[in-house]
C-alpha cells in the first residue's frame, strides 16, 4: 500500500512540476516535501527500501553532504553566523528529503520506467499547452487567483529552465525505448517554445549545450567520459580566473556592449564577486552571506538596451551585487572559499562518471551539464526550489536509468 501511494505520488510530481513552475510557482520544495513523506512511509514498512545500495554510491553521497557541512562549520567566521548556521541546517533537511525520495524510488517501490516516461511527456505537454495559450488561458487563470495580474518581463524564465530538464528525461526515455527520432522531434520541439515563445537567452544557451554534449557522447560512444567530468570540474575551479579574463562592459554606452545588457549585467556582477572571492580565497565570507558582501548593494549608473520605441538615453542604476552571484560556482567560491569549491568540483566529476557509466549515458551526462549550466547563470545556489527541482529529476533519471523500458 505504502509503495503504491509512493508511485502515485511521484509520478503525479512529474506530471505536475514543469506547470506548476510555468506559473511562476516555487512549488518544488513543497512537492519535494510531499514526495519524501511518502517516501519515509515506504522506509519504514519496507525492509528492503533501507538497502545502502538504494542511495547515491558514498562517494557522490560524501561530496553533496559536505557542502552543507562546511557551510555550517563557516558559521564560526561568517558575516551572518546565525543565518549561516540557519541556511546550512534547511539544506541538510532538503538534502534529507531528496535522499529518502531517491532511496525508494530505487528500491521496491521503483515506479515502472515507462509509466515515469509517460508522466514526464504529460508534464511537458500541459506546460507547453498553457505557454501556448497564455492569453486566453493561462493569464486568465492567473488574473482569478490574483486580480489584476500583469505577467512580468522573464515570465517565463523558471518554466523555460524546468521544461528544459524536462525535454532531455524524455530524450533519455524516448531513446531508451528505441524511439530516437522521436526524442529529437520533442527536444527540438522544446528548443523551438523557448527561442520563439520564453524568449530566454539562457535556456537556449543551455539547451544548445546540452544537445552538443548528447551528440558529443553519441558520436564517441563515453570514450571521453573521464574528459566531460574533468571539464565539468574545471569549470568550477577556475571560475573566478574565467571571469576577470572577460573584459569589463561599458556601463554607460550600451552600443559598445558585446553582449546584451542582461548578461552584460551579469559579468559586472561575476567580476565583482571574483574580486571578493580574492579577498577570501581559503575560507569564504560564510554561507550566504553573498546577501551582505561588503559593496554589493552598490549601484552603478547603466544604461539599457537600445529601444527604437523609446527616444530617450533609458538610462537606470544597477547593483554590483543583487542578493547573489547568479553563478553556482561563484557563489560557492565567495561563500566557501576553495574549501568548498574543492566539494563542489569533486561532485560535478562524480556526477559525470556515474551518469556516463550507466544504460543512458548520452542523455544522463547532458542532463548533469544542463543543471549545471543553469546554476551557473541564473539561480542562487541555495533557493530550495531550484534544488527540489534538481533533485526530483534526478530521481526521475533515476527511474529511467536503471531498468529497461522494452
Amino acid at each position: 500500500m505504502a509503495a503504491t501511494l509512493f508511485r502515485a505520488v511521484l509520478l503525479a510530481s512529474l506530471v505536475l512540476l514543469p506547470a506548476m513552475t510555468l506559473l511562476g510557482s516555487p512549488a518544488a520544495t513543497v512537492v519535494l516535501c510531499i514526495d519524501a513523506a511518502a517516501a519515509l512511509a515506504v522506509i519504514a514498512l519496507t525492509p528492503d527500501a533501507r538497502r545502502p545500495e538504494n542511495l547515491p554510491d558514498r562517494l557522490v553521497l560524501a561530496a553533496m553532504l559536505a557542502l552543507p557541512a562546511i557551510g555550517l562549520v563557516s558559521a564560526a567566521w561568517s558575516l551572518m553566523p546565525g543565518e549561516s548556521a540557519l541556511r546550512a541546517l534547511k539544506l541538510l533537511g532538503l538534502a534529507g528529503a531528496g535522499l529518502a525520495v531517491f532511496a525508494a524510488a530505487r528500491g521496491p517501490a521503483r515506479p515502472d520506467p515507462r509509466h515515469a516516461l509517460a508522466a514526464i511527456l504529460l508534464g511537458l505537454a500541459i506546460a507547453a499547452g498553457l505557454a501556448m495559450t497564455d492569453r486566453f488561458l493561462l493569464f486568465e487563470v492567473l488574473d482569478d487567483l490574483e486580480p489584476g495580474f500583469q505577467p512580468r518581463h522573464g515570465f517565463y524564465s523558471r518554466g523555460a529552465t524546468v521544461l528544459l530538464l524536462f525535454a532531455v528525461l524524455a530524450a533519455i526515455g524516448l531513446d531508451r525505448l528505441g524511439r530516437r527520432w522521436m526524442a529529437a522531434i520533442v527536444y527540438l520541439g522544446v528548443g523551438a517554445l523557448v527561442a520563439l515563445k520564453f524568449r530566454s537567452g539562457a535556456a537556449a544557451m543551455v539547451w544548445a549545450l546540452s544537445g552538443i554534449v548528447y551528440l558529443a557522447w553519441w558520436i564517441t560512444p563515453g570514450r571521453w567520459r573521464q574528459g566531460f567530468a574533468l571539464l565539468l570540474a574545471g569549470i568550477c575551479l577556475a571560475a573566478p580566473l574565467a571571469v576577470l579574463a572577460v573584459p569589463a562592459p561599458d556601463p554607460i554606452h550600451a552600443a559598445n556592449r558585446f553582449l546584451p545588457g542582461s548578461w552584460s549585467h551579469r559579468i559586472v556582477i561575476w567580476r565583482f564577486a571574483a574580486q571578493r572571492i580574492a579577498e577570501r580565497p581559503v575560507l569564504g565570507w560564510g554561507l550566504d552571506a553573498s546577501r551582505k558582501i561588503p559593496g554589493g548593494r552598490e549601484t552603478i549608473a547603466w544604461q539599457m538596451d537600445p529601444d527604437p520605441r523609446d527616444a530617450g538615453d533609458r538610462m537606470t542604476v544597477v547593483q554590483v551585487m543583487p542578493l547573489h552571484p547568479h553563478s553556482l560556482a561563484l557563489q560557492v567560491w565567495l561563500e566557501l572559499g576553495a574549501v568548498g569549491t574543492l566539494a563542489l568540483g569533486t561532485l560535478a566529476y562524480l556526477l559525470v562518471m556515474r551518469a556516463g557509466a550507466g544504460e543512458a549515458g548520452a542523455g544522463a551526462v547532458a542532463l548533469v551539464y544542463a543543471g549545471m549550466a543553469i546554476s551557473n547563470v541564473s539561480y542562487g545556489a541555495w533557493q530550495t526550489w531550484w534544488l527540489a527541482t534538481l533533485m526530483l529529476v534526478a530521481v526521475a533519471a533515476a527511474c529511467l536509468s536503471t531498468a529497461k523500458l522494452r
